[in-house]
């Protein structure tokens, strides 16, 4: 049970680099 979403802006939250692509990790 993660709480983070991979977008287009490859944001970094919970201190993990995301990718470009739409995902969202519940």
């Amino acid at each position: 049970v993660f709480g983070y979403t991979l977008d287009a802006d490859a944001t970094v939250e919970f201190g993990v680099p995301m990718v470009d692509a739409p995902l969202l990790i519940v």
